[in-house]
Parts: C-alpha cells; structure tokens; sequence
C-alpha cells in the first residue's frame, strides 16, 4: 500500500480541526473537542514521520480504531516545567476521574451509554492547567463532571444542527 493510500484511510490530525470547548465554570482545564474521530497530536507526530519505526503500529492501532465513540485524552503541555513524575500524576488523576465522571452519567470509559441510548462521540483533549495544582480532589471531580455535562450538551447542540458556541452548565443534576 502507498503512503498516501494509508493516509487517505486514517483520521485527520486533531490539532487542525478542533475548537476550544467553553464551559463556564471549568477553570483547571481546558477541553479542546471536535464531533468527529480525529488523531492526537501525539500519534499524528508519528504518522507524519515515515521513517519511525512505531509508525506502523500506530497506522494499525488508528485505522482499527472504533470510530463513532467517544475518543478521549489527557495533555499535559502547559506543564512543560513541572516534573514528569508530577506531570504523570496529575494527568492520572484526571484519567481516573474523567472515567469516573462518565460512569457517574451512564457512560462506559468509551462515552458509550450503559442502558442503551446515544452516546457520546468525537475527540476531546483535556489539557491540564496550572490551577489544577492548588485544587482538591472534589474541586476535579466536580470541574471534570461539568466537562461531561458540557460534552452531553455539546452532542444535544449537534442532534439540533447548531454549531460551537458556549455552554452552559451551571444546571447541574444532582
């Protein structure tokens, strides 16, 4: 197969094709999302370089990939300075607690609807930021839950043929 053929079969880089997610209220992240399957950044640095030797695997992984789902992931790039053993905490704990947010709304860690229904789809980048540092684990558990609303409402937004704009989660189920 050529290089473009193998191209043309995987999804677009993220980067160029998504929009910051504006959520009121979310202060410790920000969330970059797009409707549709896309690449990270980080796989798409190795899908660019032909000459890697992961880049293989990483076609296969992306072009097998599950499409229609919700494909997630947690950057850390506005914390270039801090150590990498603090950076991979954090970034744990947002893991730990997106998944948890899903679960709380009826999501598997797919964005898939537990008790059938429609569920979340797209790509979302969280990128952490440096307020995240200060914050408790129920100040994250409660931005990250705010996030998901914000997904939930983003997907009734596009069910309804409206476009990006601002969302609005101050009415939060409890």
């Amino acid at each position: 197969m050529t290089a473009s053929r193998a191209a043309t079969s995987l999804p677009k880089p993220f980067q160029y094709n998504s929009h910051l997610l504006r959520i009121k209220g979310l202060t410790l992240f920000q969330a970059h999302y797009s409707p549709h399957n896309l690449v990270p950044y980080i796989a798409s640095r190795y899908l660019a370089d032909f000459d890697n030797p992961i880049r293989p695997k990483v076609v296969h992984a992306y072009r097998t990939r599950e499409r229609g789902i919700l494909w997630w992931t947690v950057m850390s790039g506005h914390l270039a300075g801090m150590r990498p053993v603090v950076r991979t905490w954090y970034a744990r704990r947002v893991r730990l607690g997106f998944r948890a947010a899903l679960g709380e709304r009826g999501y598997d860690g797919e964005g898939r609807k537990r008790e059938g229904g429609r569920g979340l789809r797209g790509t979302v980048e969280i990128r952490m930021g440096r307020l995240l540092f200060g914050a408790g684990r129920e100040e994250v558990a409660r931005q990250l839950g705010l996030l998901v609303e914000g997904l939930e409402g983003k997907m009734a937004e596009r069910g309804r043929g409206k476009g990006m704009g601002v969302v609005d989660s101050s009415r939060r189920r409890m």
